[in-house]
């Protein structure tokens, strides 16, 4: 088995789709059956040890500024490309020119490896010939376009109809996306294959008390809080959190201060406003990124997870805060119900009044903690192991292969 997958996604912070491809691409390299992978991104080619250190040494790219080895830096045309990127879009006609340019880079990077399936991890297929497969993680572009900046939607639109027409197969990450496939735009339920995220193995081990002390100062976080983590855009319904927490009773809301982690998304300027006046008051703590090895302690520290997005192919967070132990409220709509898998407790997310009783509810239980609910929740959670989804991918490769 040889597969070629575009690595862009590993370029940047990890969240969602970066994360997705990155955990899949470490088991795969492992994995004997597999002859070869090779990666490419927008200016180069990885070959199996340059991909190997990428992989190794991806969340190492955002974590306390420490140097990478250098078969896993970017080459001198790979910064000089990202300097000039964001000036270059003000440039009239600098994107089809790019375009053009990336064409004629990829056919090359195809002719170099014309045995390999192409597996394209971030929704729209590159113009490559050859047997291609693609994960399609989310529709949210249809459903809630209005959640999007246009030049997203536009490009979406634009290559998911010629990525569905030319892949073997697709992917996505739940069930509700594969029914979302077929009932949107007309996917036939054998072309669809569901490979879902997984937990992390840091997610596995539970921290000390004393570990969980150390963190919670270095974070400046208080002993009780409700944690968020996602990145701050509409479609992550932010402000309907924040403004049911704002619903909570004053001293409720002082004793558990809402904790918001995850980068600054698409229009997160219509919310600075609130959220700085918030945290001057001492209710809010926004963290910003938080680097994957000190995720296991801000979940084990929270007092409880809300997550109430509007939309998601999967929801991760879900099945992290899950997999932590702590209680989870989630949003009755999309895969939330599906990540939670009948554990949590479930709000209509366009109700702030729904997610403000389900808050107080859970807060005010105090010391009445359910164990062996949380407990199942978390044997529940740690069935999804990325293991389990690389062997699904693997099988996916073989297959039109």
């Amino acid at each position: 088995m040889n597969l070629l997958v575009n690595v862009t996604p590993l370029q940047a912070s990890l969240t969602g789709i970066g994360r997705y491809t990155r955990e899949l691409l470490a088991r795969l390299l492992r994995d004997p059956e597999v002859t070869d992978i090779a990666g490419f991104s927008d200016v180069c080619h990885y070959q199996r040890p340059a991909l190997q250190a990428l992989v190794d040494h991806a969340d190492t790219v955002t974590a306390n500024g420490r140097e990478l080895p250098r078969t896993a830096r970017a080459s001198p045309v790979e910064a000089i490309y990202a300097a000039v990127k964001p000036l270059a879009r003000n440039i009239p006609y600098a994107r089809k020119v790019r375009d053009g340019i990336q064409r004629r880079r990829l056919q090359r990077t195809r002719l170099k490896y014309q045995q390999y399936v192409y597996w394209e991890p971030n929704f729209v297929l590159q113009p490559l010939d050859g047997i291609k497969i693609a994960t399609v993680h989310d529709l949210s572009h249809l459903r809630y376009p209005q959640f999007h900046p246009p030049e997203r939607v536009r490009w979406l639109q634009a290559g998911l109809e010629k990525t569905l027409s030319e892949a073997s197969r697709v992917m996505t990450v739940s069930a509700f996306g594969k029914q979302e496939l077929q009932q949107i735009l007309g996917v036939a339920p054998d072309r669809i294959a569901v490979v879902p995220p997984g937990i992390s193995d840091c997610f596995l081990t539970v921290c000390s008390p004393p570990a969980l002390t150390e963190f919670r100062h270095r974070y400046g976080l208080p002993d009780k809080y409700i944690l968020s983590v996602g990145t701050q855009e509409p479609r992550k319904n932010v402000k309907g959190l924040i403004e049911a927490h704002q619903r909570l009773p004053g001293a409720l809301r002082k004793r558990y201060p809402l904790v918001l982690a995850g980068c600054r998304g698409w229009q997160h300027g219509q919310m600075d406003s609130i959220i700085r006046r918030l945290v001057a008051k001492g209710e809010i703590k926004r963290l910003g990124f938080v680097p994957q090895q000190d995720l296991p302690a801000l979940y084990q520290s929270a007092s409880l997870f809300a997550y109430v997005s509007l939309y998601e192919g999967f929801g991760m967070p879900v099945i992290e805060a899950m997999a932590s132990g702590i209680p989870v409220i989630t949003s009755d709509r999309a895969s939330m119900p599906e990540a939670a898998g009948g554990y949590g407790t479930l709000v209509n997310p366009e109700d702030n009044d729904s997610i403000t009783g389900a808050l107080r509810d859970v807060l005010e239980a105090g010391s009445v903690v359910d164990e062996a609910g949380l407990a199942a929740a978390s044997a529940a959670a740690r069935q999804y192991t990325w293991a389990a989804s690389a062997d699904k991918l693997k099988a996916v490769v073989e297959e039109v292969g």
